[in-house]
């Protein structure tokens, strides 16, 4: 109430040239706010398409990762399945050297189990994200 009595009772006071002045003002205010939110919004919306594009290439890169640790694993399983089969041949031979190939076959073993168990936490993490693996 306080700004519409100012506005009507002073403002008739002032002269039609004085009100134009103002106005044009205000309208030049009101340009350069809409600039700023055009430019702005401009600028979001580009940032925005250069995030959908990274997310996008992020994504094909999860795919690829995962069906690259997917071949992995089947290289791994059938290595574990071998280190098995040799550990079950060499403990029926006899002797210091099969002793020997035993203890260096188990420590390859347990490598690969290592491995395994890496690749199965990668694979969940990214089965996490949503990415079928």
């Amino acid at each position: 109430p306080r700004r519409f009595l100012f506005r009507h009772s002073l403002g008739r006071l002032q002269s039609e040239e004085a009100q134009f002045v103002r106005a044009e003002k205000n309208v030049k205010e009101l340009n350069l706010s809409v600039d700023l939110m055009k430019n702005e919004s401009r600028k979001l919306l580009e940032r925005a398409a250069l995030a959908e594009k990274e997310m996008k290439r992020g994504h094909a890169e999860l795919m690829d990762a995962a069906s690259q640790i997917k071949g992995l694993a089947k290289l791994v399983y059938n290595a574990d399945a071998d280190a098995a089969d040799l550990m079950d041949l060499l403990r029926e031979i006899p002797g210091r050297e099969a002793l020997k190939l035993r203890a260096e076959v188990a420590s390859m073993a347990s490598f690969v189990r290592q491995q395994k168990k890496e690749m199965e936490k990668q694979t969940m993490k990214i089965s996490e994200l949503g990415i079928p693996v």
